[in-house]
């Protein structure tokens, strides 16, 4: 994790250069920097998805991180790959891990709460404590990661 941080800090959210983590025939891993959004925003503006049109001739999206996260971003290159790992995406066979810091002291376990009318479950696991503040690893199980209130 200290390894992807230390790149992520050499790439500004106004360079339009994509980082490359891993690339096939099929796939194309990038890593997101913080600020920049994966879809375009409400009126246009850099994204990262054009970014990956501008660079391949077909490239599919099938998830998104906030605007305000950094990490990695999967695209599909191959159209005819393209519905496997849509279903994939769809039937939850694609595990998500995220690993946050949070203010104060979370709690190990379920969270399990709405999002905008749409469940969202996510589990919790604590990695350590320091200074008021606590690593986590998240995996949520359905397309919402709860994250607010976390310490309730």
């Amino acid at each position: 994790m200290a390894n992807r941080s230390r790149s992520c800090a050499r790439w500004a959210v106004g360079e339009p250069r994509l980082r490359t983590v891993f690339r096939d025939g099929a796939v194309w891993v990038v890593d997101k920097p913080a600020g920049l959004p994966t879809q375009s925003p409400r009126g246009g503006g850099d994204n990262l998805y054009d970014r990956a049109r501008a660079e391949a001739p077909y490239v599919g999206l099938h998830h998104r991180l906030d605007t305000g996260a950094s990490g990695l971003v999967l695209f599909v290159v191959d159209p005819a790959a393209n519905r496997a790992i849509a279903a994939a995406f769809r039937d939850h066979r694609i595990e998500r891990t995220y690993h946050a810091i949070a203010w104060g002291s979370v709690r190990a376990g379920v969270w399990d709460r709405p999002v905008d009318g749409k469940r969202a479950h996510t589990d919790v696991e604590v990695v350590g404590e320091a200074r008021g503040l606590t690593a986590l690893i998240l995996r949520p199980r359905t397309c919402l990661l709860y994250t607010s209130d976390a310490a309730d």
